[in-house]
């Protein structure tokens, strides 16, 4: 954003779509490659969750496929913001309320995701295109894109698109938003032994009991199967206002040291 600014305000020169989509795709596939690093570095220092089980690894025969899923997170969503929203002759800027919209995009995106993932599990000819992601019982921050592709398409991809129709923000602030959302999705595969809020609606769900962390998503790959629990990514609200919201094992207040 602070490289497209100056180009445009001390250069005169405004990307073009082509270019908006290159810099930026390139820009959150780096941010994701340098998360997923972040979490196997932070591995090595505290250990996963449920660590006298080992965690599991990227079967052979869907190692191409897997790749080709991260890749494909990586690209198509860049790609969707900039169609949907992108401006090339919009100056970038920091909206004032920047921290109100990015927890509302997110809260709305995780009602559509909870929605859909809860059906994948409960609905018969749904499941079908979930379980592959479930045979991960003890994912590791790879296997966020281990899933069929129909699955990616719809969590990828219509996702995003219904928050975006709930509730549209400008380039900038989906820009920024989507960013903390894959950082979310990351630390919620990477099974790590420590307590890693979504750090847009953490802060403000916390009190309420509501926020999300990374053992959420853990226990739900571990536990669930078809019928199953913490369906939310972004926060616990839907779960715990749809009841399906399950009780934490290690990350519970009197075992963190903060």
């Amino acid at each position: 954003i602070a490289i497209q600014y100056i180009s445009i305000k001390y250069f005169d020169f405004s990307w073009p779509m082509w270019m908006a989509v290159v810099v930026y795709s390139l820009a959150f596939f780096v941010f994701g490659m340098m998360t997923t690093l972040h979490m196997n570095t932070l591995a090595l220092k505290h250990g996963f969750l449920d660590g006298q089980v080992p965690r599991d690894g990227i079967p052979d025969l869907r190692l191409k496929s897997t790749l080709v899923g991260l890749l494909f997170v990586m690209t198509v969503r860049p790609v969707f913001y900039c169609l949907a929203a992108y401006d090339r002759f919009e100056i970038p800027y920091i909206a004032p309320r920047l921290p109100l919209h990015m927890f509302l995009f997110t809260t709305s995106l995780d009602f559509w995701f909870y929605i859909y993932h809860r059906a994948m599990h409960e609905v018969d000819f749904l499941w079908k295109f979930h379980k592959t992601h479930h045979m991960a019982k003890h994912p590791n921050a790879l296997l966020s894109a281990f899933s069929d592709p129909e699955e990616e398409v719809f969590g990828f991809l219509v996702i995003p698109l219904l928050a975006y129709i709930t509730y549209p923000v400008d380039f900038f602030t989906l820009w920024i938003t989507s960013v903390y959302i894959l950082y979310a999705e990351v630390v919620g595969h990477s099974g790590i032994r420590v307590y890693q809020q979504q750090p847009v609606t953490g802060p403000v769900l916390r009190p309420l009991g509501m926020d999300v962390i990374g053992e959420d998503h853990d226990l739900h790959h571990r536990n669930g199967w078809r019928k199953s629990f913490n369906y939310g990514k972004q926060t616990r609200v839907w779960d715990k206002l749809f009841g399906t919201m399950r009780a934490r094992l290690e990350m519970v207040d009197e075992n963190v040291d903060w």
